[in-house]
């Protein structure tokens, strides 16, 4: 038997959980024994009225101390992936796969996929002006001449659908390195994957597929910046490896005036 602490006024000191329901701890089982809904003015999913953190919904649920959830089991008896009695795990905040998605092929863009990668550019600055320094007035202008020069000087990784369709890009700005003393360093821009290929793990491919381009060129570091406000592409550059070095208040200004931090990140690819 394991013994859980009751949760509803009334009931008796602790309620028994026969084994034949399965290994302790489970969650669903537990929420038959009254972990689950009820009670709402007391353990309503929001748990605002008495503070209650929301009920579990799966592996990562976590609790506060004292909270009475199933962190209370002694470490002995905790199913795997819950955290000890006091602890918070942060949930992902990764786009979730999507079930059936198609991942697109990932390949190095070529002079000839100019015209593509500019009409993804332009894209991209007209719908997340947010997210990017340059504005969709500084390259509406852009031949695609101008672009495949860039594409030539540059290392841009592209993501390719079935269709031939490229629906995200990620640059390595060989054009931008500085003098002599910061060439051991390539910086990353323009990460951008348009939405219908989102959730397919296309932007961890494209940032994969990048970095590994830098290794093999043989530059020390990675570095880029990401608006503060980025949450989603924050983890993602920390789950590669990157740290962040620093914020730059107000590092981007839009034309009607509403400013963002700007935080930079770093990834070290020297041999541990």
């Amino acid at each position: 038997m394991v013994r859980l602490p009751a949760l509803h006024r009334g009931d008796p000191p602790h309620r028994a959980l026969p084994e034949r329901h399965g290994p302790p701890g489970d969650l669903r089982r537990a929420r038959r024994h009254g972990l689950g809904p009820g009670e709402p003015e007391r353990r309503h999913r929001g748990g605002r009225r008495h503070r209650l953190p929301p009920l579990p919904r799966g592996a990562d649920a976590v609790s506060r101390a004292r909270a009475g959830l199933l962190h209370g089991l002694d470490a002995a008896r905790r199913p795997a992936g819950l955290l000890p009695r006091g602890h918070r795990r942060e949930r992902s905040l990764a786009v979730p796969q999507r079930a059936g998605a198609v991942s697109p092929a990932i390949r190095l863009c070529r002079e000839d996929d100019a015209a593509a990668w500019l009409a993804l550019r332009l894209r991209s600055l007209r719908e997340h002006p947010e997210s990017f320094h340059s504005t969709f007035e500084e390259w509406e202008h852009t031949t695609p001449a101008q672009a495949a020069e860039r594409l030539r000087v540059n290392r841009m990784v592209g993501a390719f659908a079935g269709d031939g369709t490229l629906v995200g890009a990620v640059t390595l700005a060989l054009q931008a390195r500085p003098g002599a003393k910061r060439r051991h360093k390539v910086e990353i821009w323009n990460v951008y994957v348009a939405p219908e290929a989102r959730g397919t793990g296309t932007a961890r491919a494209l940032m994969e597929r990048a970095v590994a381009e830098a290794r093999a060129l043989g530059f020390e570091a990675v570095v880029l910046s990401v608006s503060a406000h980025a949450e989603r592409a924050r983890a993602l550059y920390e789950s590669l490896g990157f740290v962040t070095y620093g914020i730059e208040p107000r590092g981007m200004r839009l034309p009607d005036g509403r400013t963002f931090d700007d935080r930079l990140m770093q990834l070290d690819l020297r041999p541990a």
